[in-house]
């Protein structure tokens, strides 16, 4: 109890020492993180109403500590996401703590019904063996008659760039019925770059942003030389 009552919450070093007579063992130390908070879990998505038959299902996990110094940090093996009651694949971000619904075979979010509800369960788990859920509702509802084209736009890099090897970019969103993603194609300077075959790989799809990035550099181009054209 001692001991307890003297460590500070975050990260503690205990030292220990073993003695019989005059003799003494040298000291060992041994880190403990006291963390007194459990964890978070924020920034449930969509809620309520989507028009889009793929949206992007997810949350954030976190684990932070209530006054200063480090947190346990968060056990993924507990960590589970559940849809309807039944457990779902999920892909997750140690580095942002985000969770989202996944199709284990496409690695794109998972095609939904229209006019169907959803029950979303995330579970999270820190190492000092606190737990938190939580549970959103959501239903799907893409309007039956879709009166627009999608849009594009923050289209990054436009005009000049310095990168010799800069992220293409741009967000692909359509308010109505959402984006058909096997309909995404990329091209640069007139070769197919990005397509429904490998589209996985290049989807944000949180932020609804289609990206691509060359392995090689791009020649530089000045005066009256061609523009890349993508």
């Amino acid at each position: 109890a001692g001991l307890t009552a003297a460590l500070t919450e975050g990260e503690n070093t205990i030292y220990a020492q073993a003695t019989k007579d005059t003799f003494f063992s040298p000291y060992t130390p041994r880190e403990v993180i006291l963390d007194l908070k459990p964890p978070e879990i924020t920034g449930q998505t969509p809620i309520v109403t989507v028009k889009d038959l793929v949206p992007y299902v997810g949350a954030v996990l976190t684990d932070t500590i209530l006054s200063t110094g480090t947190a346990s940090g968060l056990c993924e093996e507990v960590t589970e996401m559940k849809v309807n009651g039944a457990a779902v694949s999920f892909a997750y971000d140690s580095a942002t703590g985000k969770i989202n619904w996944e199709d284990p075979a496409t690695g794109l979010p998972v095609k939904l019904t229209d006019g169907n509800s959803y029950t979303v369960l995330v579970e999270g788990g820190d190492r000092a063996r606190y737990k938190a859920a939580v549970t959103w509702n959501f239903t799907v509802d893409v309007d039956d008659t879709d009166n627009s084209a999608p849009s594009i736009a923050n289209k990054v890099p436009s005009g000049f760039t310095a990168e010799p090897m800069p992220e293409i970019s741009c967000k692909v969103f359509d308010n109505q019925s959402g984006i058909d993603l096997d309909s995404i194609t990329m091209k640069l300077d007139g070769v197919v770059v990005v397509s429904s075959a490998n589209i996985s790989g290049h989807w944000d799809a949180e932020g609804q942003r289609l990206f691509y990035q060359q392995e090689a550099s791009f020649t530089n181009t000045t005066g009256r030389s061609p523009r890349r054209r993508i």
